[in-house]
């Protein structure tokens, strides 16, 4: 067995030394626990790309909406504006980490989705909440330390 020093740089890349010390670069794979139809059913459009970068457009309650997800950095960004979701300088605009994506309901209000920063799904890694309503969509992002 060849020991091994594993040293992570920056987000996502690793520096791995063997025991000659020679160094080599490395990227950290994350993995996002997701349901890919259950966002689009969600959303009503489809997810298009190539993994591990997924993108998605669509309208609701006169905004037009980008939203795009990363599962190999677990990374999300979803904008939304009347003309032009991808315009410099959008209506709507949230980044955050993402590394779950969950669908509830609300009582008396409707399907939510819920993403989560890490895969345990616990509140205070809660990043963004998502409610549909009569097709409309309330955003509210949650930054909890």
């Amino acid at each position: 067995m060849i020991p091994l020093k594993v040293t992570l740089l920056k987000s996502q890349v690793l520096q791995i030394e063997n025991s000659s010390g020679v160094p080599k670069f490395g990227y950290l794979t994350i993995c996002m626990h997701w349901q890919k139809e259950c966002v689009e059913t969600f959303f009503g459009a489809n997810l298009a790309g190539n993994d591990p970068m997924q993108e998605m457009r669509f309208e609701a309650g006169g905004m037009r909406y980008y939203l795009c997800l990363s599962e190999q950095t677990g990374w999300l960004r979803l904008t939304g504006d009347v003309r032009d979701p991808e315009c410099a300088f959008p209506a709507m605009e949230v980044e955050c980490e993402c590394r779950h994506i969950e669908q509830t309901e609300a009582s008396g209000v409707g399907p939510v989705l819920l993403f989560y920063a890490s895969p345990d799904k616990r509140q205070e890694h809660l990043r963004l909440c998502i409610t549909r309503d009569r097709g409309r969509f309330s955003i509210s992002p949650h930054w909890q330390r």
